[in-house]
């Protein structure tokens, strides 16, 4: 009995300690990256397809120059550097659909729930992002 009690003891050990240092891992992550996060104009479907449309052309305009980016510094650094390109980029895909959206583009600290990509879990909380705001948001 006293084995099982042990073998118990030292797996909860074992559990707690893993997810201590997942969690460091992950806080440690969310401090040194900006996050990225295109508002649609509404919930209706044509607006959310919209919104993945202009999430898709910026990361292809910009990925180039993120991936030269050493720190989270030169990053924030490229974003304030092409903020007017970025919003270009939104109103010319927001024009092709045929739309008259205004596009407001900011890099601040904004709220965010806890958000899972593939193995990496992002706790809710307040991340420093790359805001793009289409239309009423």
């Amino acid at each position: 009995m006293n084995k099982i009690i042990l073998a118990l003891c030292t797996a909860l050990a074992f559990t707690i300690l893993v997810s201590n240092y997942s969690e460091s891992i992950q806080a440690d992550l969310a401090h040194n990256m900006v996050r990225f996060h295109v508002v649609a104009n509404s919930d209706s479907p044509e607006d959310q397809a919209l919104k993945h449309s202009i999430r898709d052309k910026i990361i292809g305009a910009m990925k180039d120059l993120f991936d030269e980016s050493e720190n989270i510094d030169a990053t924030k650094e490229t974003i304030n550097k092409n903020i007017p390109k970025i919003k270009a980029i939104a109103e010319e895909e927001i024009k092709k659909w045929g739309k008259n959206y205004d596009v407001k583009v900011t890099l601040g600290v904004y709220p965010f729930p806890t958000k899972v990509y593939g193995d990496v879990t992002l706790p809710a909380g307040n991340y420093e992002a790359l805001r793009v705001v289409i239309g009423e948001g």
